[in-house]
């Protein structure tokens, strides 16, 4: 695997460190297990794997941008995604992750919505404005 950082130099983010760590970690982790997954499904046939992160701010706004080169989120598990229980889209997962994710978001005034997903990969963008 490898996890791209590509975020505007000097950017500020007006947010908990710890809980922007926990839904940058959360949003990274379920990449990395679809990928995994997915290597093991096609018998070890795919190798590697990419995780990017960038961010940007645009006026008082920032914007970050988790995407990587997984198998995508199946259409069925894209309308459930955040829900704790229901927003898993991999065998045995609970959906916390993404659910706790979204949460720590909205208690910093921001949204994160999924972008895109398809089987070139998953596209979140999370959306932190100043307070």
């Amino acid at each position: 695997m490898v996890l791209i950082d590509d975020i505007e130099f000097g950017l500020e983010l007006d947010g908990d460190p710890e809980q922007i760590f926990r839904i940058l970690l959360n949003l990274v982790q379920n990449a990395v297990q679809a990928m995994e997954a997915d290597n093991h499904k096609t018998g070890g046939h795919k190798t590697g794997g990419e995780v990017k992160i960038s961010a940007r701010r645009e006026q008082d706004t920032v914007f970050i941008d988790v995407r990587d080169t997984g198998p995508g989120i199946p259409q069925s598990a894209q309308a459930k995604l955040f829900d704790i229980f229901d927003g898993s889209a991999r065998e045995g997962g609970t959906g916390l992750g993404l659910a706790i994710a979204r949460d720590l978001v909205k208690v910093h005034g921001g949204d994160i919505p999924l972008v895109s997903s398809d089987p070139t990969g998953t596209w979140f963008r999370i959306k932190i404005p100043d307070r």
